[in-house]
């Protein structure tokens, strides 16, 4: 078994497109933002384009 997770773990995994870019907007001791522009469709689901937070593990 795994232990469980805490309120400062990290996820894993994450994902990948063949179009687009990635423009790192800003880094703090808490968080990074990006943008992606460019990206493909997905299906219906339209595509990953956007500002997003992500935030920063130890």
């Amino acid at each position: 078994t795994f232990p469980s997770p805490g309120p400062d773990d990290c996820s894993g995994g994450g994902g990948s497109f063949c179009d687009g870019t990635i423009t790192i907007l800003s880094i703090d001791a808490a968080s990074v933002t990006f943008e992606l522009a460019g990206t493909a469709s997905l299906f219906d689901q339209g595509n990953a384009d956007g500002v997003y937070t992500a935030p920063r593990c130890d």
